[in-house]
């Protein structure tokens, strides 16, 4: 793998990491819109039965 990476890199292959990135545009929520969202979110009760259809 250490040989691997830099080869593809070299070719100009890129790779899917697991970093998350998150981008606003015009007429994005404010961030009290958000805070809200993720307020309600937190407090929301998870169904037992809907988590375990999940996995």
């Amino acid at each position: 793998m250490k040989r691997l990476l830099p080869a593809l890199r070299e070719a100009g292959l890129s790779l899917a990491s697991n970093a998350v990135t998150v981008r606003s545009g015009p007429g994005g929520l404010s961030d009290a819109d958000v805070a809200a969202a993720n307020a309600r979110l937190a407090k929301k009760p998870i169904d037992p039965e809907a988590a375990a259809a999940e996995t």
